[in-house]
């Protein structure tokens, strides 16, 4: 199958245009100053105890910002943090493992050199191989690069070979070139090649056919082209030059900027020229004038501009140099990997005897840098010592003259320009530091002295100096710092949150831990228009308007040691503390204020940064100062830093994320849309950024579509774990940003999918619906047990209770009515027949015989409720016919339905609800007509007694109970007890109206009635 680089001459040319046109235009990145030297770039180096390959002889840089290291032990990537060995795909493994050079084609991922003869290529995710039976010359793949075609070339030690996306040819008698080893290949942006071997170097202008020598050069040569578009070269005989458009011999006294040969060249995007030796790594700021050589050969190069393994290079032969789409320059040595990179602060060089800095504005620009060990200095355009001033300087000043004031234990001195001026002061005074200075005005000064209070100048023209009351109200102990705000008024910090402010009158205002103030020792103050900052060693906080703002920054650990605080032309707040050098946004200020539990959004500057060391949390100070052009100055215990907050160096490229390993029960899995194994409950993705500047830095969010519903914010954590993932297709998105809060142009994404195991299947889970099913049906039949057997269980209980009463009541109370009966019967049989009193007794007595046959028939209902084979409405048609004879009504009954019978309880509460409606009817409602209706279905019965008589009028049936006449009430009761419902419609002279209704669910089990449910309608 073919390999195609591009899909036609035409889309090539496009692309070779593209990306030719954005390395002539401006930079993604700022480009390394010049004017700093490399021991003011921040350096960092790996070795191979780091894990970095030994002896890495090519470096490139992908599209997707990944960084490729070959050396003769595999081809390896590089994150910033971690290096990583390539591993190809199964299958694709090339001939040999030992790499020789690199080249990354733009649009096209990487070609692989081999040291033993082939090329790789490795793009989208694929590895193809080529060699000598592919037309590749054999030998040493020395170099790679592509023309404005399209087309790769590759330099072998035994010739050169072209590749146009389908096949290889050896044109070199074809187009004029040497036969031969060629050693470096490089195509400018102009679109000639150009060639080097061992007859000359050779260039080939785009579209010529044929090849032509530029210069005569011997021996192995590097390339590199100039941001003007020239070329150079270089090679361990012959020096350093620019290449000649016509043939021509070499310079004969070609600099060569380093002991030994020359190796690797490299102009960066600001125009400064790299070269690798043996000796280490030489840049030269002005290629147009290269040094001159010295004694030996060796060029007489700045040694700021040198950096060896002395000054920390990971080794010393120094074998390929790079810069990446961020600015950074990275070198590889024979020990390891080394980068360069600017840092967002400056260091400034000092001297080694300048020790505990303390920092002062100089006139103009710059600053004076006092000293506890070393004569003081100015930094800046105009530097220069200043002997006979100190030592031990621990407190400076710039008064409102624009003086400068140096004082410590050896004396105080007033500088004007480059005089120094010693002031006399007390004796008693000398040989103490000077905690702090403030300027009181026209020249005149405060001065804190250890042991010894405050002091200040007499008033002009003396020049004497008197001693100031500490303010009442505190300790007796000298201020830690002091300062004027543009109303004149005297701040003075003391240990323990203690704060005074003194007004030009002499009035006296001050704060503590009950207004609020809750910063420590105050080692700091600056005023900021009305406002008071105040720094101390737990944190930070401002004075406005009387009141103590505490301000909180949104970071992991809070403000410690703030000993120094300046304000920059932009209104940032700028503090020196023990964890770095914080920049507060005017905006997030002016928040907090507004907001007090809120987070100000600081930028932090650290060691990432170029800071090194901490600030005196004491003396000497001020360790933080802005110069008159705007530049900030911070000091630390042995360093001084300065930046410009008008023009702070960001990283502005986007890192791509990469996500470089999906794992599963700790196995690795294919990236391209893998299929994990069913069942996966758990997985862990790893991912990175090319971010190589500060991958430290470099944080992340994610998403899985699926689990998460938003963006994850996993600070700088590049792995994630899942759990608990259900059966489906997955896709996982990471984006990534670097330390200047820009963010990947595009996620990074990973497919996945999940298959079902045996058990989430969905004909597994149907094939439980019919198991289920019978489950639940046995668990029914089984409840239905239960609740029959309960039910039974109560019924006997009932009939033996019912039982138990009826004895009681035959035994009991009929006995006793019946001999009641017989002797008043006795008494009634003596007494004469005509005589009234006597027919009234026996009229008595017959009331009374039927009383007791009614209490005999109650009992034989208690013993034996059931009404024989009679239905519920033939018993209670038959007691209303009787109560129709008894008292002379009409009575009808329609009855419904009736069939199935009712269990035992039902009957007997509704044939006595029945009964007890009847009755009353027939007793008290004077009817003319009684009519009783039943309907039964197999979920419904209803039972209606009406009546035309003379009505009930309202609450009626509360006065009833209220005068013990329960017959309502207890039909209420009984329909209650049985769940079914009771409605009375009555109205005074249009009869009444009776309805039982109850909705049956219970069902006949093994031929018993059970009851397992009674719902009110």
């Amino acid at each position: 199958m073919p390999v195609t680089l591009a899909t036609s001459n035409a889309r090539r040319l496009l692309l070779w245009l593209f990306f030719s046109a954005c390395a002539v235009a401006a930079a993604p990145a700022d480009a390394l100053d010049r004017s700093l030297t490399l021991e003011q770039l921040h350096h960092t180096a790996w070795s191979t105890r780091d894990g970095a390959p030994a002896e890495v002889e090519s470096l490139a840089q992908t599209d997707d910002g990944t960084l490729w290291l070959g050396s003769p032990t595999g081809l390896f990537c590089f994150d910033g943090l971690q290096f990583q060995r390539f591993r190809p795909p199964e299958g694709e493994s090339g001939p040999t493992g030992s790499v020789s050079t690199l080249f990354a084609q733009p649009g096209n991922g990487l070609w692989i050199g081999y040291r033993f003869g082939g090329v790789g290529w490795w793009n989208n995710g694929k590895l193809r191989h080529f060699g000598r039976g592919d037309g590749l010359p054999s030998g040493t793949v020395t170099a790679v690069s592509v023309d404005a075609q399209g087309r790769v070339w590759v330099g072998t030690t035994t010739g050169i070979a072209r590749f146009d996306g389908h096949a290889w040819t050896k044109p070199q008698e074809a187009i004029g070139y040497p036969a031969g080893a060629t050693y470096a290949l490089h195509t400018d942006r102009a679109g000639t090649v150009w060639a080097a071997a061992d007859s000359g170097t050779w260039r080939l202008a785009r579209g010529a056919e044929h090849f032509t020598r530029s210069t005569r050069s011997i021996s192995y040569a590097w390339l590199a082209e100039r941001q003007d578009g020239h070329v150079w070269e270089s090679n361990g005989t012959q020096g350093i030059w620019p290449l000649p458009e016509t043939d021509g011999p070499p310079p004969l006294r070609a600099a060569v900027p380093g002991p030994g040969h020359v190796g690797a060249l490299l102009f960066d995007r600001d125009g400064a020229l790299w070269v690798g030796s043996l000796g280490g790594v030489a840049r030269l700021v002005d290629p147009d004038n290269l040094p001159e050589l010295g004694t030996g050969g060796d060029p007489q190069v700045l040694q700021s501009q040198r950096f060896t393994r002395a000054d920390g290079l990971s080794g010393g032969d120094v074998l390929a140099i790079l810069e990446d789409r961020e600015g950074d320059i990275w070198i590889s040595t024979s020990g390891g990997i080394d980068r360069f990179r600017a840092n967002k602060l400056t260091r400034a060089s000092l001297p080694a005897d300048l020790a505990a800095p303390s920092l002062a504005a100089a006139p103009g620009e710059g600053v004076w840098v006092g000293s506890t060990e070393g004569e003081p200095m100015r930094l800046g355009h105009d530097e220069r010592r200043l002997p006979g001033v100190g030592p031990r300087i621990t407190s400076v000043l710039r008064d409102t003259r624009g003086m400068v004031w140096m004082a410590g234990a050896r004396g105080v001195w007033r500088i004007a320009g480059s005089a120094a001026e010693r002031v006399t002061l007390p004796s008693d005074l000398s040989g103490t530091p000077v905690q702090a200075m403030v300027d009181l005005g026209d020249g005149r000064v405060r001065m804190a002295i250890l042991h010894h209070g405050q002091w200040e100048q007499d008033v002009a023209p003396s020049v004497g100096w008197h001693p100031i009351a500490e303010p009442p109200g505190g300790p007796d102990a000298n201020p830690l710092a002091m300062t004027r705000d543009p109303r004149g008024r005297l701040w003075l910090g003391y240990a323990f949150d203690r704060l005074v402010m003194l007004d030009e009158s002499g009035a006296q205002s001050s704060w503590g831990p009950p207004q609020g103030l809750h910063v420590g020792s105050l080692l700091s103050l600056c005023p900021q228009g009305s406002r008071m900052w105040l720094g101390g060693e737990l944190g930070v906080a401002l004075v406005q308007d009387g009141r103590v703002h505490p301000i909180h920054i949104d970071d992991n650990e809070p403000l410690a040691g703030v000993s120094g605080i300046v304000i920059d032309v932009l209104g940032d707040v700028w503090l020196n503390t023990a964890l770095g050098i914080f920049r507060l946004p005017v905006d997030e200020v002016a928040h907090a204020l507004q907001d007090p539990s809120h987070l100000v959004a600081a930028e932090r500057l650290d060691y990432h940064d170029g800071l090194d060391g901490a600030p005196a949390q004491l003396r000497p100070v001020p360790t933080a100062v802005a110069a008159d052009d705007g530049v900030l100055w911070f000091s630390t215990n042995n360093s001084v830093v300065w930046v410009d907050p008008r023009h702070i160096r960001r990283n502005l490229v986007p890192p791509p994320a990469r996500i470089v390993a999906l794992e599963v029960g700790g196995q690795s899995w294919p990236l391209a849309s893998p299929t994990l194994p069913a069942g996966t409950r758990t997985l862990d993705l790893r991912y990175t950024a090319a971010a190589l500047a500060q991958p430290e830095r470099v944080k992340f969010r994610v998403r899985l579509d699926g689990v998460d519903a938003t963006w994850q914010d996993v600070d700088t954590r590049r792995s994630v774990h899942y759990s608990n993932l259900s059966p489906g297709h997955y896709t996982f998105h990471v984006l990534a940003r670097n330390e200047d809060g820009i963010w990947s142009a595009q996620p990074a994404a990973l497919e996945f999918f999940v298959p079902s195991a045996f058990h989430q299947t969905w004909w597994f889970r149907l094939m439980w619906l019919p198991i289920a099913g019978l489950v639940v049906w046995a668990l029914l039949r089984w409840r239905l047990r239960q609740l029959a057997a309960r039910y039974a269980d109560r019924h006997a209980a009932m009939l033996i209770e019912r039982e138990r009463i009826a004895r009681e009541l035959h035994d009991t109370l009929l006995q006793s009515v019946q001999g009641l009966i017989l002797r008043f019967q006795s008494g009634v049989d003596r007494m004469p027949i005509d005589d009234p009193t006597r027919i009234a007794l026996e009229r008595s007595l017959d009331r009374a015989e039927e009383v007791l046959t009614e209490g005999r028939d109650r009992v034989s209902e208690l013993r034996a409720p059931s009404s024989g084979g009679a239905t519920l409405g033939e018993t209670l048609a038959s007691f209303g016919e009787e109560l129709a004879a008894e008292h002379g009504h009409e009575f009808s009954a329609v009855l419904r339905g009736e069939g199935a019978s009712l269990p035992a309880r039902v009957r007997h509460e509704v044939e006595h609800i029945g009964r007890e409606a009847l009755l009353n009817a027939a007793r008290h409602a004077h009817a003319a007509t009684i009519q009783l209706i039943i309907q039964q279905t197999p979920k419904r019965l209803t039972v209606e007694v009406r009546d035309d008589g003379c009505g009930m009028p309202a609450r009626r049936e509360y006065a009833a109970g209220r005068a013990g006449h329960w017959g309502l009430a207890g039909m209420r009761e009984r329909a209650r007890s049985i769940g079914a419902r009771f409605t009375l419609t009555s109205a005074e002279g249009d009869g009444t109206q009776i309805r039982l209704e109850l909705r049956m669910r219970g069902r006949v089990h093994r031929g018993k009635l059970a009851l397992l449910s009674w719902k009110r309608t």
